[in-house]
């Protein structure tokens, strides 16, 4: 008996040293801690690379498994409520989900080995990462748990600092974190720079949408036998109602004050550089 328990502990040791986004669903002490630790390397990517990290990166974190790079990226996004910068890490999971579902993110640049570029080779590697993707995504009920993340910040019903979406103002404090303005000008500053000129929360909330949405799209394009799990759990998610119709009223809202701005002149702002 004691040399069974000490060969199991062995194998234990061994599998969590080999797969270190390994999930487990006894919902045991010890998977919680790896999947905290792994939420934050990744919330601490996302601040420091931004755009930078992509999803071939995380892919390669989770060595080459899609359904860990899914599972990692998802509790990326549920983990950033609560977060001085919740919006921005939100996004970032959301896009790292779209991207997952994208070409690029299977097949490095440069990569390519003479003789393995074939379509038909090419073609049956995606397949298969799209295959591992769809699984992934039903076995975590993944759109349940985005529609969840989105729909308090689209619907301007986030509780995080009390600023409709999460998003603290300059100088207020968030927990244990106190901001001065100096430092939150200097992080937006920097942040702006990593994530393609995004400047505040209404750029992040709807960029996490639009990602969330478009990552459904090529899943609904790349689908094979379990297209009708897809729908139903799309369906069952409510995403249509609580993330894509907000989206799109928010979408069609900014695309009117355009088209006033161009045709009436600009309106008036209290930022001097707007």
């Amino acid at each position: 008996g004691g040399s069974g328990g000490s060969g199991g502990g062995g194998s234990g040791g061994g599998g969590g040293g080999k797969q270190p986004l390994k999930r487990s669903s006894d919902g045991s002490s010890d998977a919680n801690n790896k999947r905290s630790l792994h939420t934050h390397l990744l919330h601490a990517l996302f601040r420091v690379l931004g755009r930078q990290f992509g999803a071939i990166d995380l892919l390669e974190l989770s060595r080459g498994r899609s359904d860990l790079a899914v599972s990692a990226a998802l509790d990326a996004v549920e983990s950033a409520q609560g977060q001085p910068d919740c919006d921005r890490l939100r996004y970032h999971g959301c896009r790292l989900l779209f991207e997952l579902t994208t070409p690029d993110a299977h097949f490095a640049a440069g990569s390519e080995q003479e003789g393995s570029t074939s379509i038909k080779v090419l073609g049956a590697h995606f397949k298969k990462q799209c295959t591992d993707l769809m699984a992934a995504v039903l076995a975590r009920d993944l759109l349940v748990h985005l529609t969840a993340a989105l729909a308090p910040a689209l619907n301007g019903t986030g509780t995080d600092t009390g600023t409709g979406t999460g998003t603290p103002t300059p100088g207020t404090s968030t927990g244990s974190l106190s901001r001065t303005s100096s430092g939150s000008l200097a992080a937006s500053s920097s942040a702006r720079a990593l994530d393609g000129g995004m400047t505040d929360e209404e750029d992040y909330v709807m960029s996490s949408a639009s990602a969330a949405l478009k990552m459904v799209h090529n899943l609904l394009l790349y689908s094979d036998e379990r297209s009708a799990q897809l729908r139903k759990s799309l369906m069952q998610s409510e995403m249509v109602t609580m993330v894509l119709e907000p989206f799109l009223k928010r979408a069609v809202l900014a695309a009117a004050v355009a088209v006033r701005w161009m045709v009436g002149g600009r309106p008036r702002c209290s930022s001097p550089g707007a």
